[in-house]
């Protein structure tokens, strides 16, 4: 159950990350400390490689060494980007991989450690297919992970203009179109007539 904690601990850790890197992307062009907000993201990605190195190096821990090593390398080559600085897809991929990896050995634990570990895992929202609507199936792709850009927290960009379609009588209609048009109300009218 401690190993599991400390795992899921360190997977939130780096999603935060994930997000963080995400809006310094967003914010490249705009934000004056760009650089040292950087430099501050790969610092804190090497503090929680750090805590993986010491769960590998724990002899008590359950999960193998070689399981995680993995997951501290994609996390370094992480901190090697920031530290360029560099936010783009790249660094969000290998950031991705790691969450991923964690991901596969903390449902691996989970299954040892019983039904009720799963129930908690999935409230956390850890594994495939925990999200309303998405697939149980789990399984793997063979398509890379992709940057959407926009922010994750859902909030707006930018004021968009757009043309209003319905109810915009000024607009006049081409030749045939009023002909078609006035042919089938007339044919309506005469209809009714008819009756």
């Amino acid at each position: 159950m401690k190993a599991l904690m400390a795992l899921m601990q360190i997977r939130q850790q780096e999603d935060a990350l994930r997000d963080r890197t995400g809006v310094l992307d967003q914010q490249r062009s705009t934000d004056q400390h760009y650089n040292e907000e950087t430099r501050d993201t790969a610092n804190q990605q090497e503090e929680v490689r750090a805590g993986v190195e010491k769960l590998r190096s724990a002899p008590e821990f359950p999960v193998p060494s070689e399981s995680l090593a993995p997951v501290s390398k994609a996390m370094q080559e992480t901190t090697a980007l920031l530290n360029k600085p560099d936010t783009g897809d790249l660094t969000i991929g290998t950031e991705t991989d790691a969450v991923n990896m964690l991901d596969e050995i903390i449902l691996a634990q989970a299954k040892k450690s019983g039904k009720g570990m799963s129930s908690l895992m999935r409230m956390m929202g850890v594994g495939h297919g925990n999200t309303p609507g998405g697939s149980t199936a789990g399984g793997d792709t063979d398509k890379p992970n992709i940057h959407v850009s926009g922010s994750r927290s859902g909030a707006v960009d930018e004021a968009r203009h757009v043309v209003q379609a319905a109810g915009n009588g000024g607009a006049p209609l081409p030749a045939e179109f009023r002909e078609a048009i006035q042919n089938y109300q007339r044919a309506i009218e005469q209809e009714g007539k008819s009756k």
